[in-house]
């Protein structure tokens, strides 16, 4: 068994010798420069929240997120809460997260179009969230050159917890809520942190990340899905939505007046008398909103939107296929 030795004295004369060698080199090389007090640190003037002359910041805005794969609705602000309705049918969403600050008029759009309203008070847990297909919400502000929508969580956004679990987020952002860049946001977002001390969760597109390989996923570090509903009184109204639910073999025999059924507000939804998720017909044929499955009570059959309908006015409508078989009725043959 070897004993540890005492390093010798020579050694360390050698290592105090390289020591003394580097410390004289930097005393030689510092030798021309003049021994000055230091300089005390002097502020520099920034400005933040300058806004930048963008054309068509909208435009940009719009651009922008959908290039994150987001899905942009531009309506005016009275047709929010059918926007709203439509995107989640469109995403077929069945339960929908809203927070306790929520547009009343949004809170109604919801609850009135059939979906499966769950409120956040008391909180709901994590596993309860995971288990809710969408949540709505409104926002603080948008940058146009990222893309980027920003919550400062209030009351109509909720809490962070709402916007990252569930897989689909249906965010609502006014034309005056949208700025030209990111310092411009940040200034708006400036009473949010400092005075508040608000969270902050800024969004730009639907959730993804990578692994080594690059091999692309979504929705894991929040909602996969994300629609934009940009509401701006300046732009141009919003075409009414009409689909075609005439028959294959009367289809080539009508007018287009008759070719086509409007699809109704939502104020003219009501319960078709098989609970959330059925509409009653209505006076002028139309379809109501969010519920394209047609059913007669005559034969106890459903039919596929798809397909078209028959020329025998359904008795009730259904918001899809799975409530129809719900209600007792049959896929027509």
């Amino acid at each position: 068994m070897s004993t540890p030795t005492m390093p010798t004295r020579d050694g360390a004369a050698r290592r105090g010798s390289a020591k003394d060698e580097i410390l004289g080199r930097i005393r030689t090389a510092l030798v021309d420069i003049p021994d000055l007090p230091p300089e005390e640190d002097v502020p520099v003037p920034w400005e933040y929240g300058r806004p930048t002359r963008t054309e068509g910041v909208l435009d940009l805005f719009v651009e922008r997120v959908e290039d994150y794969k987001a899905r942009v609705v531009r309506c005016h602000t009275g047709e929010i809460p059918a926007r709203i309705a439509e995107a989640l049918h469109e995403h077929g969403a069945q339960s929908v997260v809203l927070p306790a600050g929520l547009d009343p008029a949004w809170r109604d759009a919801v609850a009135s179009g059939g979906f499966d309203v769950r409120e956040d008070e008391p909180h709901l847990t994590r596993g309860q969230l995971n288990e809710t297909d969408a949540v709505v919400t409104a926002c603080c502000v948008g940058a146009a050159e990222s893309g980027t929508i920003m919550l400062d969580h209030r009351p109509d956004q909720g809490r962070r917890a709402l916007t990252l679990v569930p897989d689909l987020h249906v965010c609502v952002i006014r034309a005056d809520q949208v700025v030209s860049d990111v310092p411009e946001a940040v200034a708006r977002l400036a009473p949010s942190v400092h005075e508040e001390r608000l969270p902050l969760t800024w969004i730009s597109g639907g959730s993804a990340t990578s692994d080594i390989e690059l091999s692309r996923v979504e929705g894991v570090h929040g909602p996969r899905t994300l629609v934009v509903v940009l509401a701006d009184d300046a732009g141009e109204a919003v075409a009414p939505v009409v689909v075609d639910v005439t028959t294959p073999a009367t289809r080539d025999d009508r007018s287009p007046e008759a070719r086509q059924r409007r699809v109704s507000t939502l104020d003219q939804v009501a319960d078709g008398g098989y609970g959330p998720g059925s509409a009653r017909p209505l006076p002028d044929h139309a379809m109501p909103l969010g519920h394209p499955v047609p059913a007669w009570k005559s034969t106890g059959t459903y039919g596929d939107p798809a397909q078209g309908v028959s020329s025998v006015e359904p008795d009730v409508w259904f918001a899809d296929a799975e409530r129809a078989r719900a209600a007792g009725f049959i896929a027509a043959s």
